[in-house]
């Protein structure tokens, strides 16, 4: 989103307060006592009718490389080369039941897609990176649970990594 929309919510339903809020620029209007589909209807219209940011995917890396997209390709495609080396061991870690090792690697990851700006794979890592980092001895389900999202978002990410360098002419 290009900004968070923003929704008035008061116990003051005098005849006006909707337009005054609105003309202070408000995204919606919802007066006290709080109903909640109503409430619903008028978040999910709100989002909606956002208005969108277009930033260029990896836009930190394009910074770094001074806008040059084949070097933000080519740093993918390392990027992409550790992380599958990285989910071998995090597989090994698992099945050798090395909850350090899986702490580790799930908090070895968490830099590049930071970096990335990719959100979905840094917070399944930060959650398996808590889930092996603590004393619980039944963790093993939980933590088997976590990594088979972790597997999933950081695939995502090699996958949207992939497509990036193959519309910039740099080859897997």
């Amino acid at each position: 989103l290009d900004r968070m929309p923003v929704v008035a919510m008061t116990a003051n339903a005098l005849s006006g307060e909707a337009e005054r809020c609105l003309a202070s620029g408000m995204d919606a209007y919802l007066s006290k006592p709080m109903n909640i589909p109503e409430l619903s209807t008028i978040l999910l219209a709100s989002l909606r009718n956002a208005p969108r940011r277009t930033e260029m995917p990896y836009e930190n890396l394009a910074a770094i490389c001074g806008g040059d997209l084949e070097k933000v390709a080519a740093l993918l495609k390392v990027f992409i080369e550790s992380t599958h080396g990285d989910l071998a061991a995090l597989d090994q870690a698992l099945a050798a039941h090395e909850r350090k090792g899986v702490r580790q690697l799930a908090h070895r990851m968490v830099p590049a897609f930071s970096q990335l700006n990719d959100a979905e794979p840094v917070a399944a890592l930060s959650a398996l990176e808590t889930l092996a980092a603590g004393k619980a001895e039944d963790a093993h389900d939980a933590i088997a649970s976590a990594a088979t999202v972790v597997r999933q978002r950081v695939r995502g990410g090699q996958s949207r990594a992939l497509h990036f360098m193959e519309s910039h002419g740099v080859s897997n």
